[in-house]
């Protein structure tokens, strides 16, 4: 029987303090939890979207982000509180960072003897020595010198740091992925095959120590371990309720002894040394079974971060937290596309997502006939329409109304994957495949070239271009192809015409070049196809030579996506934009656009950013390209009562007068009503909303969303009714 459930919708604060990169704004999914830490007043969230702060008292929730604070990095891996109550940060990839409320100090390989920047753990001795356990070695940092140990200078089993937990004694226990050491001043122990329990090259991913100073470890595929000084003990999956096979990635120990286990697949377990009781998606109220961090507040309370947000558990009641700032599905940005409205199209490692002004919405196979979680590709065609190169689930056509599929099943294309589509002169689509080659579309007909009736092996057809002279250019993993008519040339390395044939993008500049990007570089065509230039990092700007996406703004400079950052070239001028230089969440660069007002959309691994060097243009807000201003900031109250039946009361405080919107918002982003739209004076404000649409319709029970919106800024509140 599954424990009571609420909803605690609070007030979400977007913070509005200085910006590192005011022409940068990201957009990232906050609900892969890394790492909790309790200071007594509030409960302090790392997540892949950045830092979230909840406020104990007022459940009021603060995002800091690299772009509205000093946070150095979106994903923040690890954290710990030390004595003075300074929080201290481990990012994935941009170093180390410390904030007191107020200043942030950024430690990363460039300034600093911190070696490595991708952190994994952090713990603080009593002395007040910062341990910090990275991908390449474990590093402490005594406020003035640093120390770093690794494989190479110390016997410290490996040089991955997965865990670090200090004793009463001050004695540092470290999980690695070779085992376990212990270190007591000068000595140091290694815990292996030879000398413990521990099979051979087991990873240990947790560790914590019990009021008594008997260690618990938890391993990668082993189980739980107990270790007592003199004896080790093993409990498997063979002969407990362990989840089978699951990594135990975190352990807590509250005030009865109880050990608290956040596994990987398995759900949240709890073991009192007899019994065993497993928390998961069937029996609880817990979001995602994949259980990534777990720490006992104060009050005894469970807070436990997941895959998929954050929850709190205080042995009855389960409650929900927002992470997320904005709806974004997931952070790996794999497509974008913007369409003749300005309407942004984004395909994400989950979801379909359309940006119209400021309302999101969300497409998946559970409210629409979108048949796949992933969209390779997006095209605008012919009417506006939406061509979706899907992965699983075919070509797929939208047009705002209706979808149409076409796969395997119902029409003649070759295969359910695609990867891209382009369109000639007459609206015909070409449309590139996975392993099948690459099919013609009139609209009726199907036409479908492979290795069985050309001289193209079998291939994935990663991209498809019709240049402005009909050219149809291939882009495979095994070379280029130019096809004019029944005239095939090909580039690859067997003819020493590509150094490096697997094909990632293709573009077409404004003079007519074609730019063709690879694995290794990228190719520069002159407009007659025959001149050709290769262009690697060691004769060119781009920051690394894996080459993901290549687009072309309306002033003719050249865009390279790559696994190192954002180059652009203009003229002969480049400029590199990277996670440490930029307001990039991460390196590597999958796809862009532009919009109308010149702003680019960049897609990551880490989430979605819009960059203008000019200052960007806030979707659905029109005006001049300038930084809107950081100091106003209206305050939307959380509705009153709420969950509410048959109306609540909305109430908000305007700093100055302008123009206002308050809007409704179902959990899919359509909108249901606008309460309020006219030009009011600063001062508190009140309207009520009685549950129903703009029809005068009452509304279903369910999740619904208020929106304030101020100029450039706006704020929502989750609302839920029920009827």
């Amino acid at each position: 029987m599954k424990a009571l459930k609420i909803i605690v919708i609070i007030m979400v604060v977007i913070t509005a303090g200085f910006g590192q990169h005011p022409d940068w704004f990201n957009y990232t999914n906050g609900d892969y939890i890394a790492d909790i830490v309790e200071d007594g007043s509030n409960i302090w969230v790392g997540t892949t979207g950045g830092l979230v702060q909840i406020n104990r008292a007022s459940n009021e929730t603060t995002f800091f982000t690299k772009i509205n604070s000093g946070l150095p990095g979106t994903i923040v891996s690890a954290l710990e509180m030390d004595a003075n109550g300074k929080l201290w940060l481990g990012t994935w990839g941009q170093g180390l960072a410390s904030f007191d409320g107020l200043n942030w100090e950024v430690f990363n390989e460039t300034n600093s003897g911190l070696m490595g920047n991708y952190i994994t753990s952090i713990a603080i001795d009593g002395d007040g020595n910062k341990w910090v356990g990275t991908s390449t070695g474990l590093c402490v940092f005594d406020d003035t010198e640093w120390t770093t140990y690794t494989t190479s200078n110390s016997v410290i089993s490996s040089d991955y740091i997965y865990s670090i937990s200090l004793g009463e004694d001050n004695r540092l226990w470290v999980g690695t992925n070779g085992g376990l050491t212990a270190i007591d001043g000068s000595e140091w122990i290694v815990y292996n095959q030879d000398n413990s329990i521990l099979p051979s090259y087991e990873s240990v991913l947790s560790i914590a120590i019990d009021s008594s100073g008997v260690v618990w470890i938890g391993t990668r595929f082993s189980g739980l371990v107990r270790f007592d000084g003199s004896n080790w003990t093993l409990w498997g999956e063979e002969d407990t309720d362990l989840p089978y096979n699951d990594g135990i990635i975190s352990i807590v120990i509250d005030g009865d002894n109880n050990k608290w286990l956040a596994t990987i697949y398995g759900g949240l377990v709890v073991f009192n040394d007899d019994t065993w009781l497993v928390y998961d998606e069937n029996n609880s109220d817990l979001p995602d079974d994949d259980v990534l961090t777990l720490t006992i507040g104060n009050n005894g309370e469970k807070w436990i971060g997941t895959r998929s947000g954050l929850v709190s558990f205080d042995d009855s009641i389960w409650t929900e937290w927002v992470t997320s700032s904005n709806p974004l599905p997931h952070n790996y940005i794999r497509t974008i596309a913007i369409d003749g409205s300005g309407n942004k199209w984004i395909g994400t490692h989950e979801a379909l997502v359309q940006i119209e002004d400021s309302i999101w919405t969300i497409y998946n196979e559970s409210n629409s006939a979108f048949p796949s979680i992933r969209a390779n590709a997006i095209t605008i065609g012919p009417l506006g329409r939406k061509w979706i190169s899907t992965d699983l689930g075919g070509l797929v056509i939208f047009d705002d109304t209706s979808w149409l599929q076409y796969n395997r099943s119902n029409s003649g294309i070759l295969s359910d994957r695609v990867h891209s589509v382009a369109f000639d002169s007459l609206g015909n689509a070409w449309i590139g495949l996975s392993s099948s080659g690459f099919s013609y579309f009139d609209g009726v007909d199907w036409t479908n070239y492979s290795r069985f009736n050309t001289i193209l092996p079998q291939s994935y057809v990663v991209s498809v271009v019709v240049a402005d002279d009909g050219k149809l250019w291939v882009g495979t993993n095994v070379g280029l192809y130019i096809i004019n008519g029944e005239d095939w040339q090909i580039f690859n390395e067997e003819n020493f015409m590509m150094h490096d044939q697997r094909v990632t993008s293709i573009a077409q500049d404004l003079e007519g070049n074609m730019w063709v990007g690879t694995r290794t570089g990228f190719v520069y065509f002159d407009n007659n196809g025959i001149t050709r230039t290769n262009y690697f990092t060691n004769n060119s700007g781009i920051p690394d030579n894996q080459v993901n996406t290549i687009a072309i703004d309306d002033q003719g400079r050249k865009w390279f996506g790559t696994r190192g950052g954002l180059a652009v070239l203009d003229n002969e001028t480049w400029t590199v934009y990277d996670a440490f230089n930029s307001g990039l969440p991460r390196d590597e660069v999958n796809c862009l656009d532009f919009d109308l007002q010149g702003n680019k959309w960049i897609g990551t691994y880490s989430g979605l950013s819009v960059f203008n060097a000019g200052g960007i243009i806030p979707v659905g807000i029109a005006g001049d390209k300038t930084e809107p201003s950081r100091n106003y900031t209206p305050r939307l109250l959380q509705n009153f009562p709420n969950p509410f039946n048959p109306s609540t009361s909305i109430q908000y405080e305007l700093q100055a007068s302008g123009q206002i919107s308050l809007k409704i918002y179902d959990i899919s982003g359509r909108e249901i009503q606008t309460l309020v739209s006219e030009s009011q004076t600063a001062g508190h404000h009140e309207t009520r909303w009685t549950g129903k649409d703009s029809q005068g319709n009452q509304v279903s029970t369910g999740l619904y969303f208020a929106r304030l919106q101020v100029g450039a800024q706006s704020q929502i509140v989750k609302m839920l009714l029920i009827r």
